[in-house]
């Protein structure tokens, strides 16, 4: 089932429905949808929240795929392993291409994680694209990652980034090879790219983008240790459990806590956090993240593009977006 959304930029978000759409809110979501499953109140709150930011496809898929491809943890051999991001260990010691720079935080570090082969890539897309007819129409592979070490339900593990322009369709699985959801930002009309509401951006199941200066990207979700994320090409992936509620193996929808308005963080109590080159902490999601009780312009601050329900909002008075710089 496919929901269409093109409301007006400047459309308001209802504050009471505004705590459970702020999961999903991100500049240019057009639709909402979820083929193998009725639409259920998490569907229709991400579609309210399209309409304060412009409208994203996210398409939640519940079903064990019947494609025949390998779960992401046991993806047979061929493809790259992706080493391009530093990493630090638990204590704060570099490792990797991280040698040589000093380490200021302690978290650990980022997964394995391995470029999916050419083979891999078509089946992935395949099988992606049967789930969500029309959405990646006209789209060739960008980034394709898995991470084969991990092997829980419900925990994004291996991602497929597709292009078509300056738009992205990206295509989720977790850790045994079932999917998760695809989401789609990018359009012209919306001006989602290249504007991003903070340094790290979260996007979707695991994954987002991050922009300068930050140069390492961690994910802490709730009651789990700080963790890198892997690079690729300015977005960041990561092992995210998938929030209570969008499934139906994980029971009732949960709605966030009235003080968890940061845009963007899916599940509630996800910490995101970006570190410099020298490994300085410049980012805090939990601290300094965009929320949706604030009006956002354009990078310039020449427009406000999203009101989020402040009246008579003024270039001055709203925090500007970010270009997408990497």
């Amino acid at each position: 089932m496919n929901t269409l959304l093109s409301p007006p930029p400047e459309r308001s978000l209802p504050h009471h429905q505004r705590r459970r759409a702020k999961l999903l809110t991100i500049i240019d979501h057009e639709r909402a949808v979820r083929p193998r499953r009725p639409v259920v109140p998490i569907v229709a709150a991400a579609s309210v929240a399209a309409l304060t930011v412009g409208g994203t496809v996210v398409v939640q898929n519940i079903g064990v795929s019947d494609s025949g491809i390998a779960p992401a943890g046991s993806l047979p051999e061929g493809g790259t392993e992706v080493t391009e991001q530093p990493t630090s260990s638990p204590g704060g010691e570099p490792t990797g291409e991280s040698r040589g720079r000093p380490a200021r935080a302690a978290y650990e570090p980022a997964p394995v994680a391995r470029e999916l082969s050419h083979q891999e890539t078509r089946d992935y897309l395949r099988d992606c694209a049967s789930g969500a007819p029309g959405m990646f129409d006209g789209h060739v592979p960008y980034v394709g990652l898995t991470l084969p070490e991990e092997h829980r339900p419900w925990v994004s593990a291996s991602w497929l980034v597709t292009r078509k322009g300056r738009g992205y369709v990206v295509c989720v699985r977790d850790g045994r090879g079932n999917p998760l959801s695809s989401s789609a930002f990018g359009s012209v009309a919306a001006k989602d790219i290249p504007h991003l509401f903070a340094p790290v951006d979260m996007r979707g199941d695991g994954f987002g983008l991050v922009t300068r200066p930050v140069a390492t990207v961690t994910v802490q979700a709730k009651g789990e240790p700080e963790r890198e994320a892997v690079l690729r090409n300015g977005f960041w992936f990561a092992p995210v459990p998938d929030p209570p509620g969008r499934t139906s193996r994980l029971g009732p929808e949960r709605t966030p806590d009235e003080d968890d308005l940061v845009i963007g963080i899916n599940p509630p109590g996800t910490i995101l956090r970006g570190y410099d080159t020298d490994g300085t902490l410049v980012y805090d999601s939990s601290k300094t993240g965009p929320t949706v009780e604030e009006c956002y312009t354009d990078p310039d601050g020449r427009e406000v593009i999203v009101h989020n329900g402040i009246e008579n909002p003024t270039p001055e008075t709203c925090r500007r977006t970010l270009p997408w710089e990497h």
